[in-house]
């Protein structure tokens, strides 16, 4: 583990390049994803995300939404550890989207939900979906921090899923803003941020006042992770 921009990173060196690429595999939970550099190397404080995502959907079915999918691990473990109506995975990127189409073909056999793949910028490609659960692991670097991040991870990994304007939250604002054009009555926003910028999007979701049950809570190694919130009915 190493710390950048107030992220915890699990990643190994290999000759320079980080060893999930250049083994090509990472592993997320229960599952074994194809990774390469059009993708973020998936981390295990998403994993805390996904169990987050897993506990308020409990058995409600309905349509669950993964923004940013990068290479498919929020959606396809959402799909097979779930039960959804349907699992959409959006991403701006159409290189990420062939990532995440090839994972998906490798746990089709596994899924318990079938997963849709979306091409489209945030929110724009699931605006009136009416689901019962929207999570992302969207980019939340500030630029400026970009320098201090770890040289296998700002030399290798997409800055597309890392930065994220001025400030780190742009990604995460825009989310925010428009989740209650995506989201049912009832339904949750799950979503990740580091541990710096965790209560600025807590207080962002708060000022809106659509929200109720908003809250933050901790990764593995107790830092503020995963921002959680009901929107209203």
């Amino acid at each position: 583990m190493v710390e950048g921009a107030g992220i915890r990173y699990e990643v190994i060196v290999k000759d320079g390049r980080p060893q999930q690429y250049a083994e090509g595999r990472a592993y997320f939970r229960h599952l074994e994803l194809v990774v390469d550099e059009r993708v973020l190397i998936p981390r295990p404080e998403t994993e805390v995300v996904v169990d987050w995502a897993l506990r308020v959907a409990g058995d409600r079915g309905g349509i669950a939404i993964d923004i940013g999918t990068g290479s498919g691990a929020i959606a396809l473990s959402l799909a097979v550890e779930g039960r959804f109506e349907g699992v959409i995975a959006t991403d701006v990127s159409s290189d990420a989207i062939d990532v995440a189409r090839g994972n998906l073909a490798l746990v089709v056999a596994r899924l318990r939900s079938p997963v849709e793949l979306r091409l489209g910028s945030f929110l724009a490609p699931v605006l009136g979906a009416g689901a019962q659960l929207l999570v992302s692991n969207p980019p939340y670097i500030a630029a400026s921090e970009l320098d201090s991040l770890p040289a296998d991870v700002r030399g290798w990994e997409p800055p597309l899923a890392l930065l994220s304007g001025h400030d780190g939250m742009a990604a995460t604002a825009a989310i925010i803003d428009g989740a209650h054009r995506v989201l049912a009555p009832g339904g949750w926003l799950v979503l990740e941020t580091d541990s710096t910028r965790a209560r600025a999007a807590e207080s962002a979701v708060l000022a809106l006042d659509r929200y109720s049950e908003v809250a933050i809570h901790q990764d593995l190694a107790g830092r503020d992770r995963v921002l959680v919130a009901q929107l209203r009915n």
